[in-house]
């Protein structure tokens, strides 16, 4: 995913590889088959927010995962960045709504899920 990130040039190539660091230092799993992965180091180009849904789950540090939220914004960009997380999870913190999200086939349902 910080691939094609860095291919559409949202992120420079220190911010790609600060995923990887990121997550040496923590597991960004959640639990509920999701992991937020962040990067801390390196430049945000544009803010977003990339998600991959995994058609079967993988093993991921603690658990299986098959929902990832990337994340992709520059910290000084919001006025708090727990609240984004806490916002974020709201709407995945349950096994059902995680598969609810994984398994929608419309594209409006599912970027509604996330209003």
């Amino acid at each position: 995913m910080s691939d094609k990130l860095l291919k559409k040039n949202y992120i420079d190539e220190e911010m790609k590889l600060s995923y990887i660091d990121r997550e040496k230092i923590a597991t960004t799993e959640i639990g509920n088959m999701v992991a937020i992965p962040h990067g801390a180091k390196g430049k945000v180009y544009k803010n977003t927010i990339a998600i991959g849904i995994l058609k079967k789950s993988i093993k991921w540090e603690v658990g299986d995962v098959r929902l990832i939220v990337m994340l992709c914004i520059q910290k000084d960009s919001i006025l708090n960045y727990e609240d984004l997380l806490s916002s974020i999870y709201k709407r995945i913190d349950s096994i059902a709504k995680v598969i609810s999200i994984c398994e929608s086939k419309n594209y409006d349902k599912f970027i509604a899920m996330f209003k």
